[in-house]
């Protein structure tokens, strides 16, 4: 089970509405969907979410490039289970503290551009494998100028 670290609200119900689905066997990744803290909604980027559940035996291989990834991870493991069961269940009173509720504007404008860039990286190296060799070197290069020019 993965879960934010910010998250308000979570309880043992909501718990056991993710735990049904893999249970159950209806699914192999259970994204839990809370709402927004900014805007009272639920997320417009529902498979971003942090709360999630999946098999270990899936998730041991891929976990030793997560700390590369970063804010990556996420679009990781939605490329790597895209073919797979995945069901979202709703968490209608979880939700989780945006960057500006817990740093100063700047602070947090940074963070967000930071995990954006993460985001972006990953999709593109999921989509690497598909490009002929010339567009390799230039999203390799794309890759690498988002590194320096974010850091």
């Amino acid at each position: 089970m993965f879960l934010d670290g910010d998250i308000i609200g979570l309880t043992h119900k909501d718990l056991d509405a993710m735990m049904e689905p893999m249970t159950g066997g209806k699914a192999d990744m259970v994204l839990g969907i809370g709402e927004c803290a900014a805007t009272g909604t639920f997320e417009s980027f529902e498979a971003i979410t942090g709360e999630r559940l999946v098999f270990r035996k899936d998730i041991e291989p891929m976990s030793r490039t997560w700390k590369r990834i970063g804010y990556g991870v996420e679009v990781m493991m939605n490329e790597a289970y895209k073919q797979k069961r995945v069901v979202p269940v709703r968490l209608p009173f979880v939700s989780v503290l945006i960057k500006f509720d817990k740093q100063d504007i700047p602070d947090a404008m940074i963070s967000y551009v930071k995990e954006g860039r993460d985001m972006l990286t990953q999709i593109i190296r999921d989509q690497t494998d598909s490009v002929k060799p010339h567009a390799r070197r230039i999203i390799k290069g794309v890759i690498n100028y988002l590194q320096e020019a974010i850091s």
